[in-house]
C-alpha cells in the first residue's frame, strides 16, 4: 500500500463482493481510507430479499456470540433494530432443544444470547448501515481482472465490468478502479487464484475432502404463544447411523424457518409431503 496525506491514512480501498464479509470489511476500512468502493454484481434492492449471489441465504443461519459482539461494536444499535423488525433473542442453553448423537442436551441458562432472523434481514440491516457511511460507495459490476503495478511487483487496481439493470454481458462496460488495497470477498466463486496465476504467481495447492452436503428449506407460519423453550430445535446427526441434520428457528414475520441438511447425497425430499415426513 502507498501512504497518502489524507486524514484517513490511505486513499482508496476496493472490496469485491457485498457479502457479509465484504460489508464488515468495508466498515473497518472506512476508518483508514479516504474512500472505500464495494463492487457487487447483484442488484442491491432496499429490502431483505434473497440474492442470487447468496444461494445459501434462504437456509437457517445462526449468528455466534463472538460475531455478534464484533457487529455490535461496528454497528451500535444493530440488534435492537433487528428485534424491532421481528428478530428473536434466544438463550441457546435454556431455550433451544438440541439433539446430538441421539441424546437431548441438558438445558441450562448459559447467559449467551443469540439472535435469530432470516439471513437476508441481517444482511439488509448491515448493508443499510454501511451505505450510510459517507466514504463508502457501491458499484454494480464484477471484477474482470487485477491490474499490476508498473514494476510488476504488486497490484494497484482492478478492471471492473460495470452493469446497469440489465445483466447481459453485451450491455456491460469496462472500467478501471485504482486501489491501495483490494479485498476479495466474493466467496466460493472467487477468481483471485486464477488472476494471481495470470500475473505470474503460483497458485496454492488445494486439497478437497468431499462430503456432498446439501440443504432444503421451507418456511411455516408459527403458531401464537409458542413457549419460550420451544422456539428453536436443532437435530444433529448420529453418525454413522444417520447423515441428516435439522434446524428449526424463529424468524421475523411470525414464521419458522425449517432447514434439513444431508451429507453424502442424503438430501431432503423436494416435495412438501416428503419434506414434512
Amino acid at each position: 500500500m502507498t501512504s497518502s496525506t489524507s486524514s484517513h491514512g490511505f486513499e482508496h480501498a476496493l472490496v469485491i463482493g457485498a457479502s457479509m464479509t465484504g460489508l464488515l470489511a468495508a466498515r473497518v476500512l472506512s476508518e483508514h481510507f479516504r474512500e472505500v468502493t464495494i463492487v457487487e454484481r447483484d442488484e442491491l434492492v432496499d429490502a431483505p430479499d434473497i440474492r442470487k449471489g447468496v444461494p445459501q441465504g434462504r437456509h437457517a443461519h445462526a449468528l455466534l456470540c463472538r460475531g455478534q459482539h464484533v457487529m455490535e461494536q461496528l454497528f451500535p444499535g444493530l440488534f435492537e433494530d433487528l428485534v424491532a423488525r421481528g428478530a428473536h433473542r434466544i438463550d441457546m442453553g435454556a431455550q433451544a432443544g438440541w439433539v446430538h448423537f441421539g441424546k437431548w442436551k441438558i438445558r441450562h441458562h448459559s447467559g449467551l444470547t443469540s439472535y435469530y432472523q432470516s439471513r437476508p434481514l441481517l444482511e439488509w440491516c448491515v448493508r443499510a448501515r454501511v451505505t450510510a457511511l459517507p466514504n463508502v460507495h457501491f458499484v454494480r459490476g464484477d471484477a474482470a481482472e487485477l491490474l499490476p503495478t508498473a514494476d510488476g511487483n504488486g497490484v494497484n487496481g482492478a478492471l471492473i465490468r460495470l452493469r446497469g439493470r440489465a445483466d447481459a454481458d453485451a450491455t456491460a462496460q469496462l472500467g478501471t478502479l485504482k486501489a491501495d488495497l483490494i479485498i476479495d470477498a466474493s466467496g466460493r466463486g472467487s477468481r483471485t487464484p486464477r488472476w494471481l496465476e495470470q500475473l505470474g504467481y503460483m497458485q496454492p495447492r488445494a486439497t478437497a475432502v468431499r462430503i456432498d452436503a446439501g440443504y432444503g428449506t421451507r418456511v411455516y407460519r408459527r403458531p401464537a404463544n409458542v413457549p419460550a423453550d420451544k422456539q428453536v430445535v436443532i437435530l444433529y446427526p448420529d453418525p454413522p447411523r444417520t447423515k441428516r441434520a435439522g434446524f428449526m428457528i424463529p424468524i421475523e414475520g411470525d414464521r419458522w424457518l425449517v432447514t434439513i441438511g444431508g451429507r453424502f447425497c442424503d438430501y431432503a425430499p423436494e416435495d412438501e409431503a416428503g419434506f414434512l415426513e
